[in-house]
């Protein structure tokens, strides 16, 4: 295993919100040899957390799916800065994205990359970042995405959870509510990209209704790839330092290997 800190994914920034972190699952890679990449979206309701909240995760990643693991921080929206909402935090991960896939600035482990095999992975509000990336057209060069414990359809969060209005207002201009839901952004853009949605029954902050009602979207428009996961795997960030989780990740990048 190697890790690499702190790498600066916008030219020229300062700002360690521009930064990701970068697991290979060995030290040194066999010569010539590719490896599928997942860029790993934390969650924190888009205003908490970082790459580094659960310091076992990337490795973890990295290990099981045999993959190099990326973990970005992105701008977070706060009530001393109310410009940072969306798409500030969308514009981060694809700025991010591109930076990876690019290599216009080599980065450790680049020269291993296989980049017709890129997944996006994300928790909780990071799984609305990383569906809408792949749903705004700015991830065509994924081969899949993954959400866990996923917010998919703000206006039918606060229906479901009305006190989640005090961050969700942080986050996004009312107006944004649904034009910013992957649920009511599914068209034609990533309808080759395979979507698994996971949900642990006891996840206590987000239930599975989120997932379920995202995937018959997606199969009602025609997405052929489409797996939706609810199963015991612990709590909304316990399920995160689950080996279920990480091997379902591992099976979902294996299973997309052609």
């Amino acid at each position: 295993m190697a890790t690499y800190k702190d790498i600066v994914y916008v030219k020229d920034s300062a700002d360690l919100c521009h930064t990701l972190d970068i697991y290979l699952p060995t030290a040194t890679p066999p010569p010539h040899s590719l490896l599928p990449l997942i860029l790993y979206i934390h969650g924190g309701a888009w205003r908490t957390d970082d790459k580094q909240t659960i310091p076992s995760l990337g490795p973890s990643l990295a290990h099981h799916s045999s993959a190099i693991v990326a973990i970005p921080n992105y701008r977070l929206s706060t009530r001393a800065e109310s410009s940072i909402r969306h798409p500030t935090h969308l514009e981060d991960v694809q700025s991010a994205l591109y930076f990876l896939q690019s290599c216009q600035q080599p980065y450790p482990g680049h020269e291993y990359v296989d980049h017709k095999r890129i997944y996006l992975v994300g928790h909780s509000a990071g799984a609305h970042l990383a569906n809408m990336a792949v749903l705004t057209g700015n991830a065509q060069s994924a081969r899949g995405v993954l959400g866990i414990g996923g917010i998919y359809d703000i206006p039918g969060l606060l229906k479901t959870y009305p006190s989640y209005e005090d961050f969700v207002e942080m986050a996004f201009w009312p107006h944004q509510y649904q034009e910013a839901s992957p649920l009511h952004r599914v068209g034609d853009e990533g309808r080759d990209i395979a979507f698994m949605l996971v949900n642990s029954v006891e996840d206590e902050l987000v239930g599975s209704q989120q997932a379920v009602r995202f995937a018959q979207k997606l199969i009602d428009r025609g997405y052929r790839n489409v797996t939706l996961a609810v199963r015991d795997i612990g709590g909304h960030y316990e399920q995160l330092e689950r080996p279920e989780f990480w091997n379902l990740v591992a099976d979902f990048v294996a299973s997309s290997k052609k």
